[in-house]
């Protein structure tokens, strides 16, 4: 509903030939976000939804460089091959 109140005054201040009312469909536009991203915020804090993907900290990256995986990766892909290989097993995938 937000995003399409934004789109509503965008196609308006694209439309609109009045200076003026450009700069407030602009203002409006602004305030919109503003109130979005305290709503997602909030949802955010109550639990209602899940924080979005952050980008990732290069910085750390770079310290933790020389730190090897941990071996958790390493049995999962085990258990997950395994897993494949019974699955083959079970089912003759050439009868297909």
């Amino acid at each position: 509903m937000i995003y399409a109140g934004i789109g509503n005054y965008g196609v308006a201040t694209s439309e609109s030939q009045r200076s003026d009312l450009v700069i407030d469909y602009s203002r409006l536009n602004a305030e919109i976000l503003k109130y979005s991203e305290d709503g997602i915020n909030i949802m955010v804090a109550n639990e209602w939804l899940e924080q979005p993907p952050l980008s990732v900290d290069r910085q750390n990256l770079l310290k933790n460089k020389s730190k090897k995986a941990p071996n958790g990766c390493f049995f999962t892909f085990i258990f997950i091959t395994s897993s494949f290989i019974r699955i083959q097993d079970q089912y003759d995938i050439n009868s297909f």
